[in-house]
């Protein structure tokens, strides 16, 4: 990021390591903002759905902790069965709801 301007926002995601890179995150952004623009990668057995409802608080929490200016998750619908965007939705295929919809949704409520 040498020599570009300090007032810029940094965007970043990690994925499944996010929490494990935000110790290395201040020395890449170098004093500059930032924000996570993509996190949350769902797992469409129900079983999973709700621990990824907890680990979607978890990792808000972290985020903001860490001085995120926004965190976005991905992806709103999933996309058609057998493509590479299928089961990430918070709005499953079948038309269920996700159990992170809620956790999301109490976030942005206390976060305003």
């Amino acid at each position: 990021l040498v020599g570009l301007p300090q007032d810029m926002v940094v965007g970043w995601h990690g994925y499944d390591n996010a929490i494990s890179n935000l110790n290395y995150l201040p020395g890449l952004v170098g004093g500059r903002r930032h924000a996570m623009t993509e996190f949350g990668i769902e797992n469409p057995n129900v079983g999973v759905e709700q621990q990824n409802a907890v680990a979607c608080m978890q990792n808000f929490q972290a985020f903001q902790q860490s001085g995120a200016l926004i965190s976005i998750w991905y992806q709103m619908h999933d996309g058609a069965p057998g493509t590479k965007q299928n089961d990430f939705g918070i709005h499953a295929w079948d038309g269920h709801w996700r159990p992170v919809l809620k956790v999301l949704q109490t976030l942005a409520n206390n976060t305003k």
